[in-house]
């Protein structure tokens, strides 16, 4: 559907992932339906949601030298876990942590816990 259907489908489609990416549904914030846009086209991000799929990363997470914090919630249905341990695998350095109650935004189910570990991060000392 994403990259062939109408803006009103992408916009159920959008509220569908947006419900199943909380912890909390309620959190979600829905995606209005107008009138007029079962004949408008869906936006261009559309595109860029298809041929994400097929993007490979893999081979290019050795070249990232910057310090990496990869946070992931427990229930994400969008960037489960496995794919934020693929990244700390490949990233040398980097650091994971699981938010225990969040989808795919701890930043909005766990605003506290997430701004802490970030504070952490960015306050270690970095080798020079």
């Amino acid at each position: 559907m994403v990259g062939r259907g109408t803006l009103a489908s992408y916009r159920r489609l959008d509220n569908l992932v947006e419900g199943a990416s909380y912890v909390d549904p309620r959190l979600a914030e829905p995606f209005v339906i107008e009138r007029g846009d079962r004949r408008r086209p869906q936006p261009a991000r559309a595109i860029w949601l298809q041929t994400v799929r097929e993007v490979d990363y893999h081979r290019r997470l050795t070249q990232v030298t910057a310090p990496t914090l990869v946070a992931v919630g427990r229930h994400d249905p969008q960037t489960p876990i496995p794919c934020a341990r693929e990244l700390v695998a490949g990233i040398t350095g980097s650091r994971l942590v699981v938010f225990e109650r969040s989808g795919h935004a701890p930043f909005v189910e766990e605003p506290q816990a997430f701004t802490r570990e970030v504070d952490t991060f960015l306050r270690q000392p970095r080798p020079s």
